[in-house]
């Protein structure tokens, strides 16, 4: 839970708050993936386009067509995605 935290709090330090936010809402993709790995569950298609909106979604945000993104954004979506991977550790 403190890496999750370390790594959500510097995300909003290095990007904005709405590209931290949604790069760690994606938590719940990460957590059907433990599940099925750690605990065995059954993967089912119907979780594919879930799967695939999350991300689409997130690379949707990443190329924005007003602004161009920096490598500092590209820094602040990275840690919020590996705060979203240590959520349901």
């Amino acid at each position: 839970m403190a890496l999750n935290w370390l790594f959500f709090f510097k995300a909003i330090k290095t990007t904005s708050l709405a590209n931290a936010v949604i790069s760690y809402y994606t938590a719940p993709i990460f957590v059907a993936i433990f599940a099925n790995i750690l605990l065995k569950e059954k993967f089912e298609k119907r979780k594919l386009l879930p799967f695939a909106t999350a991300f689409f979604g997130l690379a949707f945000m990443v190329v924005s067509f007003n602004n161009p993104i920096s490598v500092k954004d590209i820094y602040g979506i990275s840690f919020g995605l590996i705060a979203a991977v240590f959520y349901p550790i």
